[in-house]
């Protein structure tokens, strides 16, 4: 499960997202770090922002 970090414009929309494996890489990475927000899936396996540890996706059980 991923946890994420949020790139915001100027007018607060989302633009972009960041993954990150873990609370404690978003915390030490993300710099507008706005506390816990792990749980979500992601369709395709992607490496962390922070460490490089690949959060898995969905993506493998789809295919099975």
């Amino acid at each position: 499960m991923a946890h994420l970090g949020y790139i915001e414009d100027n007018q607060g929309d989302i633009i972009d997202l960041v993954i990150y494996c873990s609370d404690f890489c978003n915390k030490i990475h993300n710099k507008n770090y706005e506390g816990w927000n792990g749980g979500h899936e992601l369709r395709i396996s992607q490496p962390c922002e922070c460490c490089g540890v690949i959060v898995e996706g969905i993506e493998k059980t789809l295919t099975a």
